[in-house]
């Protein structure tokens, strides 16, 4: 049924609406037959001659000599060769348009891709996975049944059929189910290769070529890569390369004291890290107004500094002293600081080699994995290009023809790393101050002395420690005539 606005449209065009009207209405002579209408269709291409072409290509290579090897460039070059009838080097340039930048979707489309999620496939590769996902429905309970018959208890008949239908597999859609199916155990990982070995399809390949770095035993990896030796080196090579990881580069300053930092520089591959191990220096000491200098043991020196007070304190009843005025106060003593910092700094180095000896474990790690590859590659192919991953890198792109990509300026992250320990310069105390005598109702402002240090905790809190934060310890530190009543129990 055609649509409403197509009815009135060509009723709109239509002769009988247009020509005689006056006599098709009244009954007179009939209106003339109407022409069929047409829609028009694209406009046909036009295919260049083979003069237009040459001259084009000729001009293409003077231009692409020319043309700065940029998205933009390169994007201005393909429209170019597809305006001219270039149809392959337009297709190249829009491939190193999406390769440079891969979220240009118009060059994804002018390839042929669709988007399909987060992924540009083309139009053969859904067809694929179409055909594919069919496969899967198909092999996927038929190999469950052959596996579980190989390996069950069902009789010998049952098993030796099983074994027949299996070794008769050839369909190369049937190679995903077959790894998913029998990729477990070192025995199923052997009648998988022997399954491979029979499919002499590219998809094979690639998945011997999987089991020959990732099988679950030296006798199956051993198996995978004598397989690999016959086959098309073009069909893994590749794929073999493409799992080499590369080593951590990275630089160290070790930590060289108190205020002298230590810095781990890690070498990315998309960006830097620079990690900064920042031990606090050994702070001066400047008396104030108001300090009592004392010296230690070792002669030097330990300022105490009064804070002021920071709240009152009510005794339970019962004792000598109703309540008691609590004033904080710091101590600095030169022969801690310095000890403390040379802590800090010991701390901050302990964490730097940490970390330095995470990277050297990872970088063994990946050394290992990559003589494994390099190993399997190099005796399914006959060559050797080097011990590195890189090497191998280089000779895959001068065999494929790739274009170096340029290292751009990667930035650098600098983070300041948590130390573990953190210093303590000073050791806070308490004075009580009494308020109120018990025996003589007076007062007894400076009858109770510092208290050095604070240790243990109290079951009373002082008025306005809460809003400070603090969690201080009085110690029974009064004169002895006072001590008794003026102790805190614990």
């Amino acid at each position: 049924m055609l649509p409403a606005a197509l009815i009135f449209s060509l009723v709109l065009i239509s002769p009988v609406q247009t020509g005689n009207r006056g006599h098709s209405m009244l009954g007179g002579r009939p209106a003339s037959k109407p022409e069929p209408v047409t829609k028009p269709g694209p406009k046909p291409e036009a295919v260049p001659s083979a003069e237009e072409l040459a001259a084009a290509l000729a001009d293409y290579n003077g231009m692409k000599e020319k043309t700065p090897r940029t998205v933009a460039g390169h994007l201005k070059l393909a429209e170019w060769c597809e305006s001219h009838g270039l149809k392959d080097e337009a297709h190249l340039h829009y491939s190193e348009v999406v390769r440079l930048d891969p979220k240009r979707e118009s060059a994804w489309r002018k390839l042929g891709y669709r988007k399909v999620g987060r992924r540009w496939i083309s139009e053969s590769q859904i067809a694929a996975s179409e055909e594919q996902t069919k496969a899967d429905r198909l092999w996927a309970p038929r190999l469950r049944k052959i596996h579980r018959d190989i390996h069950g208890t069902n009789g010998t008949r049952k098993r030796d059929a099983a074994r027949a239908e299996f070794e008769a597999i050839r369909d190369e859609w049937a190679i995903p189910s077959l790894y998913r199916e029998f990729g477990g155990s070192q025995a199923d990982q052997i009648l998988l290769i022997g399954a491979l070995e029979r499919i002499d399809k590219p998809l094979a390949t690639r998945s011997l070529a999987m089991l020959a770095v990732y099988g679950r035993t030296l006798e199956v990896r051993r198996r995978a890569t004598e397989l690999l030796r016959g086959r098309n080196s073009g069909d893994f090579l590749e794929l073999l390369v493409s799992l080499l990881v590369d080593t951590l580069h990275y630089e160290v300053k070790y930590v060289a004291g108190p205020g002298s930092p230590g810095v781990l520089f890690v070498e990315g591959e998309r960006y830097n890290v620079a990690r900064y191990y920042a031990p606090p220096p050994t702070p001066g000491m400047m008396p104030m107004p108001g300090d009592i200098i004392t010296y230690d043991q070792f002669g030097m020196p330990v300022i105490t500094r009064s804070m002021g007070p920071i709240g009152n304190a009510i005794t339970r009843p019962g004792h000598q002293y109703e309540g008691y005025t609590v004033v904080e106060e710091a101590q600095f003593s030169a022969s801690q600081m310095m000890q403390e910092a040379q802590k800090g700094a010991a701390f901050a180095e302990s964490q730097l080699e940490g970390d330095v000896s995470q990277i050297k474990a990872l970088n063994d790690s990946r050394r290992h994995f990559n003589e494994l590859v390099i190993s399997v590659a190099s005796y399914a192919t006959g060559r050797m290009f080097g011990p590195e991953a890189r090497d191998w890198r280089k000779a895959v792109h001068a065999e494929k023809q790739y274009e170096k990509k340029p290292s751009p300026d990667k930035p650098t992250v600098t983070e300041m790393v948590n130390l573990a320990y953190q210093p303590q310069f000073a050791q806070i105390g308490f004075m009580r101050i009494p308020l109120i005598d018990h025996w003589t109702g007076e007062t007894t402002l400076g009858a109770c002395p510092r208290i050095w240090p604070c240790l243990g905790s109290v079951s009373e809190l002082p008025l306005g420690f809460g809003r400070f934060g603090l969690r201080p310890s009085l110690g029974a530190h009064c004169p002895p005539q006072l001590s008794p009543a003026a102790r805190l129990r614990r």
